[in-house]
């Protein structure tokens, strides 16, 4: 419930700490670096089934969402 503990304080986090904890992924040093990671983090994603992309997509809303599938 760590989450609900961060979203109700509205604890800022340094960069490391962030990442060390799950709240970013990949952390860049320049905005070259980050639309770079990005590029490739897409071009990752288009080598899958547009449709399992679409549908996996559909359920995480859906979770968040907090409806049922």
């Amino acid at each position: 419930h760590r989450a609900k503990e961060y979203i109700y304080t509205g604890r800022t986090f340094k960069i490391d700490e962030a990442k060390e904890i799950g709240l970013v992924n990949r952390v860049f040093a320049s905005k070259d670096e980050l639309i770079d990671g990005a590029v490739k983090t897409l071009q990752k994603i288009e080598k899958n089934s547009p449709f399992a992309v679409g549908m996996a997509k559909k359920v995480l809303n859906t979770l968040l969402a907090g409806k049922c599938l």
